[in-house]
């Protein structure tokens, strides 16, 4: 083989795989996208099951040695049934707190609606509080959280503990 034969044909071997590997990098870039995240037109979205309407609730003031009432709105935002499960609740040193009504349990989550869940929050030392709510469900995610926050003010008589 003449000389310039060879040279044109080690030319052409390297530029080509040069541009096989630089061509395979985005292949591979593109397998190990998310795999919870859908095309929807031409934007992608992420979907986790059941969310909170708001990730962060004023439970307001509440009197030492009062009680009060704060429900908390999820909605299923996929496109499949969800069945709500277990709720935990993790309050302050401030307060207890206990589910009251839990409406989310009752029957799988239709795709878009949402549920409530109350809360009796009971005060017994002033400052603030804060209680994370863990729920668990049957969607992508399997579990939810959502803050609720507030202060305990002192009782009519200037209590500061009950």
């Amino acid at each position: 083989m003449p000389l310039n034969t060879l040279s044109f044909l080690r030319s052409f071997v390297l530029s080509t795989g040069i541009m096989m590997i630089m061509t395979a990098g985005p292949v591979y870039a593109t397998a190990f996208d998310d795999p919870g995240a859908r095309a929807v037109g031409s934007t992608t979205t992420t979907s986790n099951g059941l969310e909170p309407t708001k990730p962060e609730v004023d439970g307001g003031e509440i009197a030492v040695g009062g009680n009060a009432q704060v429900v908390v709105l999820f909605r299923n935002t996929t496109a499949q049934p969800i069945q709500v499960g277990a709720v935990n609740l993790y309050p302050s040193s401030t307060v207890t707190a206990s589910v009251a009504m839990n409406d989310c349990s009752k029957e799988p989550l239709s795709p878009g609606a949402e549920c409530p869940i109350a809360l009796t929050v009971s005060a017994f030392q002033t400052g603030p509080w804060r209680i994370e709510m863990l729920v668990r469900h049957s969607g992508r995610s399997k579990v939810v959280t959502a803050t609720i926050r507030g202060t305990v003010a002192a009782g009519k008589d200037g209590e500061e503990t009950a």
